[in-house]
């Protein structure tokens, strides 16, 4: 970007969510994984074609075969509403078992799904291979793009275990050691997972009670060793930024302890931006931030001290699913305006 005398670059916070995933095309989603042939060997015991795994349970054993209450119950779950959300399924199965000394067992089925949802994320299916002709005109992709294109001063936090923004980034030819040192995984991706004794990702559930004792591997902050960590770097670059920007992720429940301390806290922050699939999806994450800043963001909204914007990828061409012209130059109008706003203005550590 092109810095005119006294500004400053902006300080962009990028959270990805699932949606990202999404909207480039991936198959990302749980209820995607649920009704995959990898989730129905935990279903039916036959793990024959996962000589790895076979071999792991088989010699080490990590985790029972057959059958996979978890899984069947995730399955069962599905059947009736017809969605997925397995934080929510992990937290109500060990709930609904949380009167029996069943600990152990309960912990080598979610050993179990978290493999098979790692090898999942491995497939084709989730893979971004991109084509000019295609993949340029999404939404993720011009996100990424225009970080780029404006030099914005940007940290991603991916929720996601997939490494699209990676594979983005390289087409745009930024250096390798940009791209480490500015994307974080606070639940682990596919290389990090690929890189343990056994293949894994973190998949778990939060929640909060003492009293959350059946299987203490299920809670999600136990599952990376870093945890800590990660979660005091995400604080301090939040505190930092001028600029959030979530793009599919839904600033809900399950994500809340990252945000929850400093999002009402923030003094630099001028702009919080939304990109998500409709309009409806955009006011949810709106009253979701309010939530879990405690009641503070609607406040500081109605006074003028933050700008909400939201951009909905409703409106895209139904048969190619990407952006057209109108809505383009839109989405286009929305990052310079968040890229390129004058923060020479506020109280900035530099």
């Amino acid at each position: 970007m092109e810095e005119t005398s006294g500004q400053l670059a902006p300080k962009v916070l990028l959270i990805i969510g699932n949606g990202f995933d999404l909207d480039i095309g991936l198959k990302t989603r749980y209820i995607d994984f649920v009704k995959s042939e990898d989730f129905k060997p935990m279903i039916d015991g036959n793990h024959s074609k996962y000589d790895y795994f076979h071999d792991f349970v088989t010699n080490k054993n990590k985790m029972q075969i057959c059958p996979n209450g978890l899984a069947n119950f995730v399955k069962k779950e599905e059947e009736e509403r017809k969605w997925v959300d397995l934080e929510i399924d992990i937290r109500d199965y060990c709930l609904l078992h949380e009167s029996e000394t069943n600990s152990e067992a309960i912990r080598k089925e979610l050993f179990a799904l978290r493999y098979f949802l790692f090898k999942y994320i491995q497939s084709e299916k989730c893979k971004l291979k991109i084509d000019n002709n295609f993949h340029t005109k999404r939404a993720a992709y011009i996100v990424i793009e225009k970080l780029v294109e404006y030099n914005a001063d940007y940290n991603i936090w991916n929720f996601n275990y997939t490494e699209t923004c990676e594979k983005i980034f390289r087409h745009k030819n930024v250096p390798e050691e940009t791209i480490r040192n500015h994307i974080h995984y606070p639940h682990g991706s596919i290389s990090e997972g690929a890189k343990k004794e056994f293949p894994s990702i973190v998949l778990g559930t939060r929640y909060d009670s003492k009293e959350f004792k059946v299987c203490p591997d299920a809670i999600k902050a136990n599952m990376k060793s870093n945890y800590k960590e990660m979660m005091n770097l995400f604080q301090e670059q939040l505190m930092d930024a001028n600029v959030i920007l979530i793009f599919g992720h839904s600033m809900g429940d399950t994500d809340s302890q990252y945000f929850k301390k400093t999002l009402k806290a923030s003094e630099n922050l001028k702009i919080i931006a939304n990109i998500n699939y409709t309009d409806s999806k955009c006011n949810e994450v709106k009253i979701n931030i309010n939530n879990i800043s405690d009641d503070t963001f609607m406040p500081r909204l109605e006074d003028g001290e933050i700008e909400y914007l939201s951009f909905s990828t409703e409106g895209l061409v139904e048969k190619y699913n990407y952006l057209n012209e109108h809505k383009e130059a839109e989405l286009n109008a929305f990052l310079k305006h968040c890229f390129t706003y004058d923060y020479s203005n506020l109280r900035l550590d530099v």
